[in-house]
């Protein structure tokens, strides 16, 4: 994906990926898709989906990336719907937490054999 950088002292910037700092929502990655002041618009494409942002102070969110993925932006203003602009956020939360994506298959050593 195409990753923009963005020099750190200008804040956050939608498309850029954070992480959750206080709040039951703790740890929890999102997706920035707009900044006002002193509140961020934040989506993870599951408990918080693209046409239910959740807005949280700009105070308790940490940038995971200084990347800006401004396709990301520009794939979700086009058109589709929203479960399928969801899938999209999910995957790419998953892409930048270091998970394993859906598609690829387990390894063949159980944890058993590891022992």
């Amino acid at each position: 994906m195409c990753r923009d950088k963005t020099d750190n002292s200008t804040g956050l910037q939608p498309g850029m990926i954070v992480r959750s700092k206080a709040g039951h929502d703790k740890l929890r990655l999102y997706l920035v898709m707009q900044v006002m002041h002193d509140r961020v618009w934040l989506t993870d494409g599951a408990a918080r989906p693209v046409d239910k942002p959740k807005m949280k102070n700009l105070r308790h969110v940490k940038a995971i990336d200084t990347s800006v993925y401004r396709d990301m932006l520009q794939l979700l203003q086009n058109d589709g719907d929203a479960g399928q602009k969801n899938a999209v956020i999910r995957h790419l939360l998953e892409h930048c937490a270091g998970h394993r994506p859906a598609n690829t298959p387990k390894s063949p050593v159980s944890k058993k054999e590891e022992s």
